[in-house]
C-alpha cells in the first residue's frame, strides 16, 4: 500500500506541478489533464475552468504527488490548505538540506533545519503554494 498526497490548489496547480517536478527531479513523470480535456459525459465544465488542472501528478520514488485546481462551483470557496503536512524522510543530511532549500524558495521557513534529539537534521517550511513540509533525516 502507498499513501499519496492529493493537493487542491486555487489556480496554481500547473505551476506547483512544474515546481515539484523540478525539486524532485521528476519532470519525466509529469502528467497533467485539464478540465477542458475531460469527457463530455462528466457533466460539463464551468466556464473559465477549461484550462485549470483537473488532475496532475508526478512520481517521487515509489510515491506520487497529485494536484488539481479547485473549481468554486464544485468545491466551494478556497480557504487554503491547513491541517496537513507532507513529511520527507531521508537517510542523508546533504540530500535533506537540498530538498529543504529547494522547497523553501518563495516560501516561509518555520523551523530552520537543525539537529534535534531525534534527528541529525529536521526542518519545517510552508512552500510558496501554501503546502507545509517537514524534512527529516532518520538516524541509522
Amino acid at each position: 500500500m502507498k499513501l499519496n498526497p492529493y493537493l487542491l490548489l486555487d489556480g496554481t496547480a500547473e505551476e506547483a506541478l512544474a515546481f515539484y517536478a523540478d525539486v524532485f527531479d521528476a519532470a519525466d513523470s509529469l502528467d497533467i489533464m485539464k478540465y477542458g480535456e475531460m469527457p463530455e459525459d462528466m457533466g460539463g465544465v464551468p466556464e473559465g475552468a477549461e484550462n485549470l488542472v483537473a488532475n496532475g501528478n508526478i512520481k517521487v520514488g515509489e510515491n506520487e504527488i497529485h494536484i488539481s485546481d479547485r473549481v468554486s462551483q464544485w468545491h466551494g470557496d478556497y480557504t487554503g490548505i491547513s491541517g496537513n503536512t507532507i513529511q520527507i524522510s531521508l537517510g542523508d543530511v546533504d540530500a535533506a538540506q537540498k530538498y529543504f532549500d529547494a522547497l523553501a524558495v518563495g516560501g516561509t521557513v518555520t523551523m530552520a533545519p537543525a539537529q534535534t534529539f531525534w534527528s541529525p537534521l529536521f526542518g519545517t517550511l510552508t512552500d510558496k503554494f501554501g503546502v507545509e513540509w517537514m524534512v527529516n533525516v532518520t538516524q541509522e
